[in-house]
């Protein structure tokens, strides 16, 4: 054999050069694309979409924008398929990816731009070096891709690029696919296809091996392995290996002949494997999956639950989507879609675009699937334009498509599908994504009636993002949702020992790893890796070493700041390069507002390495960076604290300013603490002393710390004088008050108003005469004469407003003296707020005197009176305060429950949470609750207030949570429970919380006895137990006081139906509540009526008007939307009319409502002598 030579093997090459591009004329700007690119000339174009060279202004860098040359189903499908197969792949022969965006109808995303690219082919015919340096690069870049379980399918010379220094660089993932993912599509250049991919059989990594065959011969021999036409090539594929390259090209090199030979075998068994090729030793593997039997068990359970979302929660690397993908593929006849939100895609609807990708694809297979399409199909089609094949076929409305239309037909979809076959939603990185897919999610999970499928999410617990953020304030709101988390956190000792044992089976180093790994599965993996014994540390240390320079500044930046870094800022602190060489290293990881260390673990070696006088100039290095970007002051300011520099209270005071502008109250209140400081060691920052603890003290009261917040308003007060100290103290007194300091808070407010000073007796049962003297005053609107000599200012007026609020939830008796002197003070002022809430107080007092009477007519004057403040958040909580105050008083516990639930979610999107009307809306919402029977979501409620009291220290809504919380389960039988819970609020009640814990107090005492079938002990709790006085009923809730007698009703008929000596004046205590109900206006008291009615007459023995009183309650506690009675009802008829069908509805209520013997319930609600309940 002649001498091998570059020039003698080369020569043979005959192969054509690539078609140039057409350069025609362009707009620098493209319509759709941001403006954020500069288009600069066109790389490629084709069939598919076009490539162009761009110049990114925010990176400052060339990149390439590849966009869609139309918009069918398919090629929006195999566009962001492209960019997700490998937008998480770092490696550096595979093209890197940035951005994925749609925007006004057009889809695009941009990736590196390889400098001076040539195709494989052109690259090799410059000589045998070249070739040689290139081919382990094109193999270890599809082995990257084949461990991640992906084919490209598509290998091909100019899909294999080579930049001026030789890297080689593989593009075009359009025809990506899972090697899991069964498919019988053809796909692929013809040429350079494997003779499975012609056959439609099931692929492997094999069909790329074919294809590095094709490419090789061709660009050795000068032609393709196989010569005919195209039907004849693919005959010849099917039927044989292709000829040796020796026949075509002796010359060539004999390993290239038997590397290029092994890999166009025409078994795909026996084919080459490239990923044993591709490295000199092996890696560990990281498919393994061990341990998390309670959560897989959590799981499967909760798999039984359609319409349920649960959620895999833990730091990154912990095994949250090796855990999911391990629990879908053990479903079986399951159809599992999956979704993932990239934290570099700017799509709507991110999370749920994976999943709909996916439907159109099998929807294409399996035409059949189409029967499950909305109606509505234009609607889904316009959120997901890769549904506009797959609705072709379906009706639409011919109407323009709205948002709202297409989440409608979303949920019909799902809805259907679900009931057409197992449905398993499974989206994974949930935190990155975008708030249009938290409407669609919510839509998706809401009650009543989900559509039946299940699904399923893995989130970071330290991130939230914009999808956790919308839905967790839709179900803070009162949305109902089916929902579970499950918290992953490290493997166990047996666990990681077992998957040790797996990634290092021929060492004895198992042991050690897993100690220093800490259980963590991706420290693991990594100390696995380790040819010899390391630590985490100094694994870590030295991978920090190993970095280059700029990289390892990058890295010491991310450690330092502590927070996303956005890549532009970065990179021009060190360069594009730099963060490139760091994203590689898995050091740091990219998020969708900038780049953070990977974990804390990370950080902490690289700080560790860091002297105090470098930490410090760094510091202050990042605050100039910001200050000349005009970043975000409190990140000037957390930079400028650290470095000790004397710019930081200016820059802390903005912060704090801003902070509370976002509604970030806990953080400005942080922030003005943290600048206190700074001005007690003498620095300025703008304001007095003074001035900072009343903000802070604001602050803290809108972040609900009211202990604090009391503390901060004293100190604001000691500081100044007069109308403005007095103002102050009444804020320190409304806080201290809702922070459960009640003796402190009566202190404070006596000091302005000494009539607030009076005291009743200790059971409440005659207010002194001073009291009611000042109690008639007020209620006529005569002005009091208190200290403060207001002159209508602005502060003075918040202040008795907030002073009102609290003092009615320590006494609404003495509220009265602060409503006259709120309104006498508001008739002065001409501020549109104050006379608002002067009109909304008018009309409470007169709602307090007629009940329920003229309900409609003080509703529809409410609503004219706010007209003109349509654009103040505060007014608009007013409004929504004083509907629920209304609608509670007018005995419409459903309406309430309407007005609350739009006034708590208004409270929470303008940080209006711990305002009284808030905190007083809420307690109106628990109430109706209460009054419907909703027990689920009384007990939801309940939970929430308890986790938001804890973690403030908030008095107020401790009491009031564990209150509904005892009843919660007191009324699903467990009366141990019911009983602490009520001790310990007992032990907390002062003499000073007078109706509001009177009136539960009352309460539990009678119905904790009811529920233990003490009928004699509910009694005697009716007839000794304090309860409201007269006075106190005129200035408490009206309804309040109507269900103290209810509960006294419900106890003189339960001990009538036990004590026939006592029954005749039981009975008629009974019947005089039974008649005040009836004579109110009110469906709600008409089915409390109807329900005291039955149980009387049950009692007396008159079964004939026990059962019209059952009956008419039935149909009146529907309306009333009174769930409870109405399930009590349709129990105690079933057994009567032996009719299962309105037994089946009551069980479904009592299992919706955790409740499994409805004995309890019964015993509360519907008292008497019943033929379902005779077991009592």
């Amino acid at each position: 054999m002649s001498e091998i030579t570059p020039d003698s093997l080369l020569e043979r090459v005959a192969h054509s050069p690539p078609v140039a591009p057409s350069f025609a004329p362009h707009p620098a700007h493209l319509p759709g694309v941001s403006e954020r690119y500069e288009i600069l000339g066109v790389l490629g174009e084709g069939g598919f979409g076009v490539v162009y060279e761009a110049f990114d202004h925010e990176r400052g860098r060339l990149i390439a924008l590849k966009t869609l040359r139309g918009a069918s189903a398919q090629r929006l499908v195999r566009l962001k398929r492209e960019f997700r197969s490998l937008v998480d792949l770092d490696h550096p022969n595979l093209v890197t990816l940035y951005e994925l965006v749609a925007n006004e109808g057009l889809l695009y995303f941009t990736m590196e731009h390889v400098d001076g690219a040539v195709p494989f082919d052109e690259w090799a015919r410059r000589g045998e070096a070249g070739l040689r340096g290139a081919l382990p690069q094109v193999v270890a870049g599809l082995a990257a891709l084949h461990a991640r379980g992906l084919i490209h399918r598509d290998i091909k010379p100019s899909n294999v690029l080579v930049d001026r220094g030789g890297r080689v660089v593989l593009v075009d993932f359009g025809l990506v696919h899972d090697i899991d993912r069964e498919s019988t599509s053809v796909a692929g250049t013809p040429a350079y296809m494997a003779p499975e991919q012609h056959s439609g059989l099931p692929l492997t990594s094999a069909v790329d091996a074919y294809g590095l065959g094709v490419m090789l011969f061709e660009t050795l021999a000068g032609r393709r392995p196989w010569v005919g036409t195209y039907g004849e090539v693919i005959a010849q594929k099917q039927a044989q290996d292709a000829p040796s390259l020796r026949a075509a090209c002796p010359d060539a090199p004999p390993d290239l002949i038997v590397f290029v030979d092994s890999l166009l075998v025409l078994d795909p068994t026996r084919r080459a494997s490239l990923s044993s090729l591709a490295l000199e030793g092996g890696t560990p593997r990281d498919d393994f999956f061990v341990g998390r039997v309670r959560a897989l068990s959590r799981l499967r359970d909760a798999l039984s639950f359609r319409g349920e979302l649960v959620e895999i929660v833990g730091p990154s690397g912990m095994g949250k989507t090796a855990l999911m993908n391990h629990f879908v593929q053990e479903l079986e006849g399951t159809m599992v879609l999956r979704g993932r939100c990239h934290p570099r895609e700017d799509v709507a609807y991110k999370a749920f675009d994976g999943i709909m990708d996916e439907l159109s694809r099998r929807m294409e297979r399996s035409p059949e699937l189409e029967r499950v399409l909305p109606r509505d199909s234009a609607a889904l089609a316009a959120l997901f334009p890769v549904m506009r094949g797959s609705t072709s076929s379906a009706s639409s409305t011919p109407a323009p498509p709205t948002r709202e239309r297409g989440i409608a037909a979303c949920r019909e979809l799902f809805t259907r599908l679900g009931e057409h076959t197992p449905v398993v939603l499974a989206i994974d990185d949930i935190q990155w994504g975008d708030a249009d897919s938290a409407s669609l999610l919510i839509a998706l999970l809401r009650e009543p009636d989900p559509p039946p499928i299940f699904i399923v999410t893995t989130r970071r617990d330290d991130e939230v993002g914009a999808l956790m953020a919308r839905f967790e304030r839709s179900c803070a709101g009162g949305t109902r949702i089916r929902r579970s988390t499950i918290s992953l956190g490290p493997l166990g000792r047996q666990d990681s020992e077992r998957l040790a044992a797996m990634l290092m089976p021929d060492t004895d180093r198992a042991a050690e790893v897993v100690s220093e790994s800490g259980g963590h599965p991706l420290f693991l993996h990594e100390l696995a890796l380790q040819r010899v014994g390391a630590s985490l540390s100094e694994l870590l240390s030295r991978r920090v070493r190993e970095l280059p320079q700029g990289a390892r500044r990058a890295l010491t930046i991310l450690s330092l700041a502590g927070y996303p870094f956005p890549r532009g800022a970065l990179e021009a602190l060190t360069s594009p390069a730099s963060c490139d060489a760091l994203s590689a290293s898995g050091l740091a990881r990219n998020g969708p507002v900038g780049v953070r260390v990977y974990h804390d673990r990370v950080a902490e070696v690289v700080l560790g390495e860091l002297d105090a006088v470098s930490s410090s100039d760094l510091h202050r290095t990042l605050a100039d960076t910001w200050i000349a970007r005009a970043g975000e002051p409190d990140r000037i300011a957390l930079h400028l604290v650290a470095a000790g520099d004397g710019r930081a209270p200016s820059y802390l005071l903005s912060a704090a300013r801003r902070a509370e502008s976002s509604l970030g109250f806990r953080h400005a209140a942080k922030l003005y603490g943290e600048l206190l400081g700074w001005v007690e060691g003498g620095a300025t920052a703008g304001l007095t002393k003074g001035e900072l603890y009343e903000a802070l003290a604001a602050a803290r009261m809108s972040a609900g710390q009211p202990a604090d917040a009391a503390k901060a308003y004293l100190a604001a007060a000691g500081l100044s004088e007069g109308e403005a100290a007095s103002s102050l103290r009444l804020f320190a007194g409304a806080q201290a008050a809702w922070g459960g300091d009640t003796d402190r808070a009566w202190e404070i407010f006596a000091i302005d108003f000494p009539e607030l000073g009076t005291r009743f007796h200790q059971h409440g049962l005659r207010a002194s005469g001073k009291a009611a003297l000042n109690l008639a005053t007020a209620f006529v609107g005569q002005r009091l004469r208190p200290k403060v000599t207001s002159r209508g200012k602005g502060r003075t007026l918040d202040a008795l407003w907030t002073a009102f609020g609290a003092v009615s939830s320590l006494d609404p008796l003495q509220s009265l003296l602060l409503v006259s002197k709120y309104r006498a003070e508001a008739a002065r002022t001409t501020d549109p707020l104050h006379r608002f809430r002067s009109e909304s107080l008018g009309l409470f007092r007169s709602a307090l005197l007629n009940g329920a009477s003229g309900w409609a007519e003080r509703r529809a004057h409410l609503d004219a009176a706010y007209v003109d403040l349509a654009d103040s958040p505060d007014a608009l909580m007013t409004l929504h305060c004083f509907r629920s105050v209304l609608d509670s008083l007018g005995f419409r516990p459903a309406s309430t429950i309407v007005s609350g639930t739009e006034g708590w979610n208004h409270a929470i999107e303008h940080g209006l949470e711990w305002s009284f009307e808030a905190i007083g809306t809420r307690q109106l919402l628990a109430h109706s609750l209460d009054a419907t029977g909703d027990i689920e979501a009384r007990h939801a409620f309940a939970l929430r207030v308890l986790a938001e009291a804890n973690e403030r220290n908030h008095g107020y809504l401790w009491q009031t949570g564990t209150i509904h919380l005892a009843a919660v389960v007191r009324i699903r039988g467990d009366l141990a429970e019911s009983r602490r819970l009520m001790g310990r609020v007992r032990e907390g009640w002062r003499a000073e919380f007078r109706s509001h814990s009177r009136n539960w107090r009352y309460a539990d005492s009678i119905g904790q006895a009811l529920a233990e079938g003490d009928a004699a002990g509910a009694h005697r709790a009716a007839t000794t137990e304090v309860k409201t006085s007269p006075l106190e009923r005129v200035a408490s809730m009206p309804n309040l006081s109507m269900y103290d007698a209810l509960w006294e009703a419900r106890a003189a008929i339960a001990y009538a139906a036990k004590s026939p000596r006592e029954r005749p004046a039981l009975l008629r205590k009974a019947e005089r509540v039974r008649r005040a109900y009836r004579k109110e206006p009110s469906v709600y008291c008409l089915a409390v009526s109807l329900g005291l009615e039955a149980g009387i007459m049950s009692v007396l023995g008159d079964t004939g008007a026990a059962l019209r009183a059952l009956r008419a309650t039935l149909r009146v506690a529907e309306e009333a939307n009174c769930v409870m009675l109405l399930a009590l009802v349709q129990r105690e008829l079933a057994v009567v009319d032996d009719d299962p069908r309105l037994m089946g509805m009551a069980d479904a209520f009592f299992a919706a409502s955790s409740i499994d013997d409805p004995v309890y319930a019964a015993r509360l609600i519907l008292p008497g002598n019943f033929n379902a309940t005779a077991s009592r």
